[in-house]
């Protein structure tokens, strides 16, 4: 029963956002706002409305049959994409979400290390990370609980069958540009990286340099990448 009321509320979210979409998409530009006129919100603009108020009340509905506890969720904007991502929505509804609700993604608070957007994206749906990274910046730096930043998060996610390797190298390259002094240190501890980068050849010289240590593997890569050129 709790899987089937999961299900119904995750599809009435996704039909909400996609009708979200198609009406914003649709708006006409609003004219030049006059001096003393008041502007009159537009039919589609009120639909679109409700239908942002449609996914977010399934998307809290999903948090709360997820919890059990019947607990009044004090950040709804965060908890809004925190489901959306668990639910592993489709990346257009996630952007879309991250723009109704702007302040989802802030860090660097008191509380921003317990379940932020950045991390469960790492963990759960790493197709999300590059909108949220998008939308802010400065999450890339944000520690969670354990005291782990997200590129190290991402680098933990062993799954390699949820993006491909383009997929990969592109966010890691974000990511580790937006925290540069950490990426260094993370990259070293990851032995791991190291194997998948001589294997797959996924990552651009400029980066190779910092993960690669000592020099000589580097040498080895390029010698054996020009032998088969």
């Amino acid at each position: 029963m709790v899987f089937k009321e999961y299900k119904d509320y995750r599809k009435s979210a996704i039909n909400a956002l996609d009708r979200e979409l198609r009406l914003r998409n649709s708006q006409p530009q609003p004219p030049a706002e006059r001096p003393g006129l008041e502007q009159t919100p537009s039919r589609r603009f009120i639909a679109a409305e409700k239908a942002t108020h449609i996914a977010k009340q399934n998307l809290l509905s999903i948090r709360a049959l997820r919890e059990q506890t019947g607990c009044y969720i004090t950040d709804q904007d965060r908890a809004i994409v925190n489901e959306a991502i668990r639910a592993k929505l489709e990346l257009k509804h996630i952007e879309l979400l991250l723009e109704d609700y702007p302040n989802a993604c802030e860090s660097g608070g008191c509380v921003d290390h317990v379940d932020h957007p950045i991390h469960n994206a790492c963990i759960m749906h790493r197709h999300a990370v590059p909108a949220i990274i998008k939308s802010a910046p400065d999450c890339a730096n944000q520690r969670n609980k354990d005291g782990k930043l997200p590129l190290e998060l991402y680098l933990d996610n062993s799954d390699m069958t949820d993006i491909t390797s383009a997929e990969f190298a592109s966010t890691m390259n974000k990511l580790a540009a937006l925290s540069p002094r950490s990426a260094k240190e993370i990259f070293s501890k990851k032995k791991s990286v190291k194997q998948q980068v001589l294997l797959k050849q996924i990552l651009p010289r400029h980066l190779k340099n910092c993960i690669f240590d000592p020099p000589s593997l580097v040498a080895v890569d390029e010698e054996s990448r020009d032998s088969h050129s």
